[in-house]
């Protein structure tokens, strides 16, 4: 089974450091990526600008003003793209290729994820801290132990840390893909797995399983647990890219009205689906939505995101320059550090400019209006700029060191 090739895919995007043998890139994913970042981003100017209304069950939007009044989606994203791009070398994988070497998988995603996230976490433990005990509120935050109760958070660093103990909990979990496919039997028992994994999944979402407190509720929905249908979704889709994404791609160049602008149609109409679930999370509320017998929106965001991520690497859409574009690239690229820091910047960032530049114009809590979308406007460039100083300094030397590494056994 191998990788389909890209004849429609962008011209003169760049690769990222890192890039694994054989080559897993796909520029489309990375411009997604950066339109995640933008999308999370742009929700937490809004909830700051906001402040005190944002979240609170009721509240009525369009499905496009869902897209930055609801704040998962672009996290979502996020869980489904990794479990897409780190499942396709492991479903291409042929039986003479060997194994996978965990000890090159684990390596390569502790080289992509723990030196940005440990030089935050410490930094922001100084900037945070009051005392020398205050350090140690973070040691848990090191290893990914804060869903199960320990560490004491430090707002508005940690805000974000949640989902890396998310994917970390997804890491660790793959590694069974690649025992499953290698046999029959394997094959079986991974279908057997999944089975129960979603039956469970009902149960609590139907109200079967209790959970009686809101932060048990909370670090379960959370969880790889409450976003696993996500990551099974961006390992379907990734199946289908493989299987079938040579034929569908040319089943989608050759028919009529997909090239017409139908392929577009189809896009519009599934983030308006989109937009209208996101529209129904804003509605009862962004805390509500995750106690039991809610979160299941976030298998709807994965259902949704198969065909939308599809579309994007196999048809050849007259819109897809406005998304698939050398600046959503770059953001792209830029997503993780961005991530890390967007929110402490937005946090300390209106405050200090409403005293600088908007004297007399408080920006939190102000809504939005000319100064506070050019606050916000400055703030995001100023998140972006640091964003590269730290994918430079941090990042690079790292991913660099990651791209070397082989994912096979010799």
């Amino acid at each position: 089974m191998s990788q389909p090739e890209q004849p429609n895919a962008p011209l003169g995007l760049s690769e990222p450091i890192g890039i694994g043998r054989p080559k897993t890139f796909l520029p489309e994913l990375e411009s997604l990526r950066g339109i995640s970042m933008l999308l999370v981003a742009v929700f937490h100017a809004n909830s700051l600008l906001h402040f005190g209304a944002a979240g609170v069950p009721g509240a009525r939007v369009s499905p496009w003003a869902a897209y930055i009044t609801e704040g998962y989606l672009g996290v979502d994203v996020f869980f489904f793209l990794s479990a897409f791009l780190l499942s396709l070398p492991m479903i291409a994988r042929r039986p003479e290729q060997g194994q996978i070497s965990l000890r090159a998988y684990f390596s390569r995603r502790a080289l992509r994820i723990l030196p940005l996230f440990w030089s935050v976490v410490i930094v922001s433990s100084f900037l945070h801290a009051e005392g020398p005990t205050d350090l140690l509120a973070v040691a848990p935050y090191l290893v990914f132990l804060e869903p199960f109760g320990l560490g004491t958070p430090i707002p508005p660093y940690s805000n974000v840390w949640w989902s890396l103990a998310t994917e970390m909990q997804f890491y660790f979990l793959l590694p069974m893909l690649a025992l499953c496919l290698r046999t029959s039997f394997g094959r079986f028992l991974g279908v057997v797995g999944v089975l129960a994994y979603m039956a469970t999944y009902a149960s609590w979402i139907l109200g079967t399983i209790g959970i009686p407190s809101i932060n048990g509720q909370l670090a379960l929905a959370h969880s790889v647990f409450g976003r696993g249908p996500l990551f099974l979704c961006g390992i379907a889709a990734a199946a289908v890219y493989l299987r079938w994404g040579d034929s569908l791609r040319q089943t989608v160049g050759k028919n009529r009205f997909m090239a017409a602008g139908g392929a577009d149609v189809m896009l519009l109409l599934l983030l308006g689906v989109l937009g209208s679930v996101q529209q129904w999370v804003v509605y009862i509320g962004i805390q509500q939505s995750n106690m039991v017998g809610n979160s299941w929106f976030h298998g709807v965001y994965g259902l949704l995101l198969v065909p939308i991520v599809l579309l994007f690497l196999l048809a050849n859409m007259r819109t897809k320059p406005v998304f698939i574009n050398r600046v959503m690239n770059r953001l792209g690229t830029l997503s993780y550090s961005a991530y890390m820091l967007h929110f402490p910047i937005l946090w300390f960032g209106y405050p200090w400019l409403s005293k600088r530049l908007f004297v007399g114009s408080p920006l939190i809590g102000a809504g939005w209006t000319f100064e506070t979308f050019c606050a916000t406007v400055l703030l995001i460039g100023t998140c972006l700029a640091l964003s590269e100083v730290t994918y430079r300094a941090i990042e690079s030397p790292f991913l660099r060191l990651k791209g070397r590494i082989g994912v096979r056994r010799s």
